[in-house]
């Protein structure tokens, strides 16, 4: 049996409006807020694409609505809107944005403050290690 060597990913679960549905990664993995923006983008595309559609208002917020969630579930999971966001539409404001913009922006809420505390954490730790490990590259 070979050795083992484990260590700290810094992946996080978070239940999202206490529904039993849950989203995990590491607040502050650079690749996830790409990720992130990635689907605002594409969020962003679908929106505007339908803006030009010649239905009326109704419908093409319908589709609109339709086209987001089928990203934003390929982004979190198959059903995630149908268990955080139920029948409302994605586009529905509340507290002055979007249902989709209040999700996005606590997660870059999250992410701004765990890289603030783990920048922190980090010249601790190497602070740390730093002056235990010194003993090995001091010159006598």
């Amino acid at each position: 049996m070979a050795n083992s060597i484990t260590f700290e990913t810094g992946l996080v679960t978070f239940d999202i409006n206490n529904t039993g549905r849950t989203v995990t990664f590491n607040p502050t993995d650079a690749g996830y807020a790409e990720k992130l923006r990635d689907l605002v983008d594409k969020l962003a595309a679908i929106e505007k694409q339908h803006e030009s559609a010649d239905e009326d208002v109704l419908t093409r917020l319908r589709t609109t609505d339709q086209d987001m969630r089928a990203e934003v579930d390929d982004f979190f999971g198959a059903g995630f809107c149908a268990d955080v966001f139920g029948d409302a539409r994605l586009l529905a404001l509340s507290g002055g944005l979007t249902l989709i913009e209040q999700l996005l922006y606590a997660i870059v809420d999250q992410m701004d403050s765990s890289i603030r505390e783990a920048e922190g954490l980090r010249k601790q730790k190497l602070e740390k290690y730093t002056k235990k490990y010194s003993r090995y590259t001091t010159k006598k």
